[in-house]
């Protein structure tokens, strides 16, 4: 009779452990193995070497693009195991994508998650950033989307930020802090967004802003806009008309400087620009 308890009890509860509203409670913690596995990879990216030891630079660009993708596959296993399609929300998986990288709270590395309905169907699009040290800032960005599959999401696309530089030791313009707000959706066809990142050259700052959509299917990158001049982290606020105004703080005076975009079939363009006193 025990032996026949503890295999009902084993059947009840490994299909327990399939029922979506069980995974669903428990998608806010990962689950120690996956969080262990994903710990120790980001210590690889976040172990700085120095500037002048070439073998340990060599080796860190050599494992580099590698550990890499073994932590965004991490992701997708995460989404797509303990997401359930209409049971979670935006907060919920970035809150929880966030543990599983060990992104501090208010972090400038915070992951972005946007539920989407379009003609092709339903979406969990996510803005994911890595922070990697190495031989200098230099974070994995990247975009990524999962269909929604009625008891789970499947990875259908994914994107990289645009690094338009050349990788390697010394690299200047690398990319760091990865912020991605939704635009108001001019048709059911496209998801569109707009980027941020912090581009440092030397001791210059400067943000990178790019502009893209997803179809379903794809995520296409529509253009860049002008390089924005030193400035902390700048927000990105949508406008009903599907453009969008980027609000920062102006270096000397103090005051907020607000540019407003509007999209166009050539991609962003600045219409108007206007300082505003800091409240």
């Amino acid at each position: 009779m025990n032996g026949a308890r503890r295999a009902a009890a084993c059947l009840a509860f490994c299909l327990l452990s399939r029922d979506p509203r069980l995974r669903a409670q428990t998608a806010a913690t990962p689950a120690p193995d996956r969080a262990e596995r994903v710990a120790a990879l980001l210590d690889q990216l976040r172990q700085p070497t120095s500037t002048f030891d070439r073998p340990s630079i060599a080796r860190y660009l050599h494992i580099r693009d590698p550990v890499t993708a073994q932590v965004l596959a991490e992701v997708d296993a995460f989404v797509t195991e303990q997401f359930v399609p209409g049971k979670t929300d935006e907060e919920q998986v970035k809150a929880a994508i966030d543990r599983l990288l060990h992104n501090r709270p208010r972090s400038t590395e915070a992951t972005s998650a946007f539920l989407v309905n379009l003609s092709a169907g339903r979406f969990l699009v996510i803005g994911v950033d890595i922070p990697r040290i190495g031989d200098g800032p230099d974070d994995a960005m990247w975009l990524r989307a999962y269909r929604d599959e009625g008891s789970q999401f499947a990875r259908v696309a994914a994107a990289e930020f645009a690094q338009d530089r050349e990788p390697g030791p010394g690299n200047q313009g690398a990319l760091m802090s990865l912020q991605v707000t939704g635009l108001a959706p001019v048709s059911t066809n496209d998801f569109w967004f707009v980027g941020t990142a912090r581009r440092i050259q030397g001791d210059r700052n400067t943000i990178a802003l790019r502009i893209g959509r997803f179809d379903g299917e794809t995520f296409t990158a529509v253009s860049a806009a002008p390089e924005i001049f030193p400035s902390m982290s700048p927000t990105v606020r949508p406008l009903a008309d599907g453009g969008f105004t980027v609000h920062r703080r102006a270096s000397r005076d103090g005051k907020q400087i607000v540019e407003r975009y509007a999209l166009t079939t050539q991609g962003p363009i600045r219409v108007d620009t206007w300082d505003e006193a800091v409240r």
